[in-house]
This record gives structure tokens, sequence and C-alpha cells, in this order.
């Protein structure tokens, strides 16, 4: 499998990893305030799905939160193959717990 690349910066965090398509799979979050962040997107191009890049994103994300001590809050919408039930599933697998509002989770580091 390909190596994830990481670009840390002082208000974001960006990793990818090549695909066999065009575009590369994605994970990006934005901090909100010290080490508060929003978890802006995770994309994995259609051609590329079921082939566990989103897993490997997310291995190497929850990884640097806990490594970082940062608190990621992600607000669920679905616009692929999954529904927005479907991705609170996905997510809980990486530490992300249900909120008060409907489909905003959030994952505290451990």
């Amino acid at each position: 499998m390909r190596e994830v690349n990481t670009f840390v910066g002082e208000n974001c965090i960006v990793l990818n990893v090549k695909t066999n398509c065009i575009y590369p799979a994605c994970a990006i979050i934005s901090k909100i305030r010290d080490n508060e962040w929003y978890f802006d997107r995770l994309m994995v191009p259609k051609e590329a799905r079921h082939q566990g890049f989103a897993s490997r994103l997310m291995e190497k994300l929850v990884s640097l939160l806990d490594e970082k001590d940062i608190e990621l809050i992600n607000e669920v919408h679905g616009r692929g193959d999954l529904n927005n039930d479907q991705l609170v599933v996905f997510y809980k697998k990486y530490g992300f717990q249900e909120t008060e509002r409907p489909y905003r989770l959030l994952r505290l580091p451990h």
C-alpha cells in the first residue's frame, strides 16, 4: 500500500495518499482555536473507493490527533456511497463519539 503523505501547518493538517486514478485520497482538518480543530473533509475518488484508502488516512490522522493532543469536531455530511448513519459507524471505529447534535461527532485525544 502507498505511503500517506502528511503536511502539518500551524492552522491545518493535510494527509493524502496516491490512488490509481488522477486524484489522491485526502483528509483535511483546520484549527478553530488552541487544540480544537474541525474536520473539513475526507475524500476518496469514486474509482478508488473500497480499497482501504479512507481507513489508512483515518489511522494516520488519529495517530496525529493523539500525538498532538487535538480535539476534533466532525459534522457528518454524506456525499458519496455512504449515508450519514453509515458514516457515523465508520467514524466511531476511530474514536469519534456522538454529541447532542445529530451527525456532529467529537474525538478527544487518547
